[in-house]
């Protein structure tokens, strides 16, 4: 089976093995899987998904993908946004599903895929990517890059007060957020504070 997927940052479906191209050369490609670690279609309709009378298959995959995500299955996250991305119904949300798709990366520990993925989301709609600074400052933070992570979390608080200035304003930006993502975004804005006045 092939099926295409963002460039070699997210190609791997081993663990650690994972290669960051340089993100502005990003590009697209096929990835073939071998039989064995194509999902069996049980295993994909495994995660049940609330469909709405506005919900659209698109919609559902990444659903799953994400509820997949947090199960720790990156095998069937990329296979299930790999769809998502290659269904025509969904081209004009294509840098949604980046997004989405680097969120999931993150909270599977695979930073360098997450950075990949906003990357390229950011690319599709420059002007629609108010989200980018705080994402990218949790993701470097995350990956350990703290002065990098530092640098974006100054953007995002700067851009947004509402959410970045205080730890009561990012509580409430942050209440749908994962554990770990509400956790890095405090340490973030406890560090911003001491970086801020050294």
């Amino acid at each position: 089976m092939v099926t295409c997927g963002l460039a070699a940052a997210c190609t791997s479906l081993e663990p650690g093995r994972s290669v960051l191209p340089s993100l502005p050369a990003l590009t697209l490609h096929c990835v073939q899987y071998e039989s064995a670690e194509r999902p069996s279609p049980a295993a994909e309709a495994s995660a049940p998904v609330v469909v709405s009378a506005q919900s659209d298959p698109a919609d559902e995959l990444i659903e799953r993908a994400w509820r997949k995500s947090l199960e720790g299955d990156r095998g069937t996250t990329m296979r299930l946004f790999a769809r998502a991305l290659n269904r025509t119904d969904a081209a004009w949300r294509t840098e949604r599903i980046h997004w989405s798709y680097g969120w999931a990366m993150l909270n599977l520990g695979d930073y360098d895929c997450a950075l990949a993925h906003f990357e390229h989301a950011r690319s599709l709609d420059p002007a629609g990517a108010s989200w980018l600074p705080h994402t990218l400052a949790v993701t470097y933070w995350l990956k350990g890059e703290r002065d990098t992570a530092l640098e974006w979390m100054d953007r995002a608080a700067n851009a947004d007060l509402g959410c970045w200035a205080s730890a009561k304003s990012a509580e409430r930006c942050t209440r749908r957020w994962q554990q770990k993502e509400r956790k890095a975004m405090g340490e973030l804005l406890h560090a911003r504070r001491e970086w801020k006045f050294r």
